[in-house]
């Protein structure tokens, strides 16, 4: 925390700022780093909730109002935000420990209540704490030695699409989360006479944790909407000393409505592949624009090739909890259901069809009210999965629609209450694909979210720092891969990585210079900041793309020509046998790196069986050839002649070598690096970077 937070706060932290390391002893039963094993501390949970801001929103001493009013010299001019929030949480640490640093959670949009979105809650209706529905992931850092605190937005939740908020709440997000911070930094210097204390919740709370929090070190993590939150938090960092420092920001499917990047922490994203939710996966270009700006912290994306957006939150999940959730990946298929619905019932009813086209509304309803499902109806895509709706001679198509086209929908069957609803896992059945259930996305999850906050916050021995980069990156750079075949390891099938390290641990090479190429084999093209969509996508005729598929553009329109950003740096069409890319690396001494890394897309056109290889060579002409596995290659899986499904992804990720296989080569002295294209037939590649790495 920057010196001037006394202006803020009014007093120092007063417990020593030692540095804890979590070294193997601090993990049971393991003499190697797994970030997947429970911590052996007991863990202590306590909620906290300030002010019954649900009972009386409107009450001036309503601390988010308070806050908002303090802070106002934060908030851009003109900007709205929301009249009010709880100011609730739930923290987990572990029993008897002190110096921990402190993780905060922030979970993204999602149904406030059990059937409307307002706050408060109307009466009778159940509140949804999606706070707690990452349980999984606070008692296991607490287990390791953090306190976690993840709290409750609700109260923006259910505003951030209106005129109240211009910014779709990032900026309330950021506030809230800087006063919860602000409580418990009190908490800590205080105990129960802080203004925590004002509950019973809140004294336990402040006298369990007083002199036990380490503010100098502090991670985030945002979900969805929760996503840019904590980005716009930690940006305020850099340019306003009043604010905490934050060393670390973690998202998961994050929104990106408002084009952010991160420059003054280190970054670590989750792309869930099958998000149905934030299905252009824009928190890529998050990465993007981090990348391109900051070169001072490791930045990391992972891309869960069978993810989907809800299974991270076990609030948002049908298999954890009853009310308001689904599987956002099958309600993708909603339109094309009600398309078929529709059809089906025009071919029974051809006199229904002038009525339909005069009035689509009421010709939608009368459907919805009178037609019933002749057979089971399955969209799927091989990769994602999909949803069946099944046939049924008593419940007609609207009480299934109801439920998909929206997790806010209310159901109307005559077997139910008035407005009942039903849990929409039992309209989706699965077809086989990639996806993964909801145990493994969380497992998952919490194995790369807890070892980038061990990389950036805790003071691992040097072993320790080894192991973890070699989880993060995917890819051992020794010849012991025991760290990767522990911790329920995902393949390169199921995960993609992207990954950049600051400076003095990387040496990147510009691909656009320096170069020569096989003019027979190879069409070379370099790429500007800014190309035509066409020339960017180079896809073959007769395939349309949709927005959705593309995750390092802005939105753009489909079958339009105009400019569009790309990280693409060249573009390599292999035309026949033997082409080849060579870059001129001068005789640079690569003795003090482990890894190389290409990012690159491979296009549609292309054909992954046909062999790529990467070869170094040093000043003396020795060389050594490595052959990528094929699967590094393929382009990214779905129905590729229909974007409605929102797949295949064009999205770039990390092809990563390992040094070491490079076996004879003298790095001190290294001349080339040269990839070879050996296949018979066209393969299409676009190369955003290169670089060698620690």
């Amino acid at each position: 925390m920057n010196i001037s937070t006394t202006k803020l706060l009014t007093t120092f932290f007063p417990v020593s700022l030692l540095s804890i390391s979590i070294s193997s002893s601090l993990i049971a039963g393991e003499s190697t780093y797994d970030p997947t094993t429970q911590g052996v501390y007991s863990v202590v949970t306590k909620e906290y909730k300030i002010v019954d801001a649900e009972a009386n929103p409107n009450d001036p001493n309503n601390p988010f109002k308070a806050l908002k009013f303090k802070e106002e010299k934060l908030l851009p001019e003109g900007l709205k935000v929301s009249p009010y929030s709880e100011v609730e949480g739930v923290t987990y640490f572990p029993e008897g420990q002190s110096n921990l640093p402190v993780v905060l959670l922030l979970h993204g949009r999602h149904p406030v209540c059990s059937e409307t979105m307002q706050w408060p809650c109307p009466e009778g209706e159940t509140v949804i704490p999606s706070y707690k529905g990452y349980e999984y992931l606070g008692k296991h850092l607490a287990s390791r030695g953090y306190f976690v605190v993840s709290i409750s937005s609700n109260g923006i939740n259910a505003y951030d699409n209106y005129e109240v908020m211009d910014d779709r709440g990032k900026m309330a997000r950021s506030l809230l989360i800087n006063h919860h911070l602000s409580l418990l930094y009190s908490a800590n210097n205080y105990g129960a006479s802080s203004q925590l204390g004002n509950s019973e919740k809140g004294r336990e709370l402040a006298s369990a944790i007083q002199g036990k929090l380490d503010f100098q070190r502090i991670g985030l993590m945002g979900h969805s909407r929760g996503g840019e939150g904590v980005l716009q938090y930690a940006e305020f960092n850099a340019v306003d000393n009043q604010l905490f420092d934050v060393d670390a920001v973690m998202l998961i499917g994050s929104v990106n409505f408002n084009e952010m990047s991160l420059t003054k922490a280190s970054l670590g994203s989750i792309l869930p592949y099958c998000d149905g939710d934030v299905s252009n996966l824009g928190s890529a270009r998050i990465f993007d624009k981090t990348v391109e700006s900051e070169k001072t912290y490791p930045h990391y994306q992972w891309t869960f090739m069978g993810a989907n957006h809800n299974y991270f939150n076990t609030t948002w999940s049908p298999g954890t909890y009853d009310i308001q959730t689904a599987d956002d990946w099958s309600l993708t298929y909603s339109n094309s259901i009600l398309v078929k619905i529709v059809n089906n019932y025009l071919e029974k009813n051809p006199e229904a069809l002038k009525f339909f086209e005069k009035n689509q509304n009421a010709g939608r309803k009368l459907i919805f009210e009178s037609a019933a499902l002749d057979n089971d109806l399955e969209i799927a895509d091989p990769h994602c999965g999909g949803i069946t709706v099944q046939k049924s001679e008593n419940t007609k198509p609207f009480h299934y629609l109801g439920g998909i086209m929206s997790m806010y929908s209310k159901l109307y069957d005559e077997g139910r209450e008035k407005n009942g609803l039903r849990r929409l896992d039992s309209l989706m059945a699965k077809v086989p694909n990639g996806r993964f259930s909801e145990e493994k996305t969380r497992n998952e999850a919490k194995k790369y979210i807890t070892a980038f906050f061990d990389k950036s916050l805790m003071n691992l021995a040097e072993n320790e720092q080894q192991d973890v980069n070699t989880i993060l990156t995917l890819k051992d750079d020794s010849s012991n891969n025991t760290v990767l075949q522990s911790a329920s390891q995902l393949t390169n099938e199921d995960i993609k990585v992207s990954y950049y390290q600051p400076e003095g641990y990387e040496f990147e090479l510009d691909p656009s210079k320096d170069t020569h190429f096989n003019h027979e084999g190879i069409e070379f093209n370099f790429f500007k900041k800014t190309q035509t969509n066409d020339v960017f996508l180079d896809i073959s005729e007769g395939f349309k793309v949709g927005f959705n598929m593309l995750p390092h553009v802005k939105r753009i329109q489909e079958d339009k020509i105009f400019p569009v950003e790309t990280i693409s740096k060249i573009l390599l069409k292999i035309n026949k046998k033997d082409g080849y890319y060579e870059r001129n690396l001068n005789n640079i001494d690569l003795s003090n790196f482990n890894l190389l890394s290409i990012r690159m897309l491979n296009h549609p056109t292309s054909h992954s069986e046909n062999p790529f290889q990467v070869q170094l060579t040093d000043y003396d002409n020795n060389s050594k050839t490595i052959l990528i596995d094929e699967k590094e290659l393929r382009m990214l899986p779905g129905n590729v002649t229909d974007s409605s499904q929102k797949l295949p992804k064009f999205l770039h990720h990390d092809v990563i070598i390992n040094l070491n296989d490079f076996k004879g080569i003298d790095f001190t002295q290294v001349k080339s690096l040269k990839l070879i294209f050996d296949g018979g037939e066209a393969n299409t590649y676009s190369i955003s970077r290169i670089a060698f790495t620690k």
